[in-house]
């Protein structure tokens, strides 16, 4: 956008966003895109699912304390989210044990030293992992705080 301000192109069409990213391409050359590996990939893939049926059993654990307020509590209800609460444990405890084959040692290594940071865990360590691609695809500290957003400015 800044780069078609500075060059006075105004119009906005895909075929002068076309030509303007052709144009920005050949004067800064920028790095071609490293996608993510296949383990990033994967690993990324079990901690969405894994996020995701912690949030079910936290939905479920709430429904039910809920429902044992009512003063006709339905027994066969209360027996159905009780069922599906130990499913989702179930399920989240096999999802846990999977994380850790998903792992190389070089990641391993990386996930130790982002631990090592007071007040991060498992998870978030996890999490930091898999969105940065192990912090292959950043330079300085200064890009990834830009990645992630945390880098104030007056605009």
């Amino acid at each position: 956008k800044h780069f078609c301000r500075m060059k006075n192109i105004i119009t906005k069409t895909d075929a002068e966003d076309a030509k303007a990213i052709r144009l920005y391409g050949e004067l800064f050359r920028p790095e071609n895109y490293v996608p993510k590996s296949i383990e990033i990939e994967h690993l990324d893939q079990e901690i969405k699912l894994l996020n995701d049926l912690e949030e079910e059993k936290r939905r479920y654990a709430v429904k039910l304390k809920a429902l044992r307020f009512n003063p006709y509590l339905n027994p066969d209800t209360e027996k159905h989210y009780e069922r599906r609460l130990k499913q989702l444990e179930k399920e989240i405890k096999e999802v846990e044990l999977r994380l850790p084959k998903l792992q190389d040692e070089e990641f391993k290594k990386v996930k130790y030293l982002i631990q090592s940071v007071s007040g991060i865990g498992e998870k978030t360590s996890l999490q930091l992992m898999t969105a940065t691609s192990g912090f292959k695809n950043f330079d300085s500290a200064k890009s990834l705080v830009k990645y992630f957003g945390l880098a104030p400015r007056i605009y």
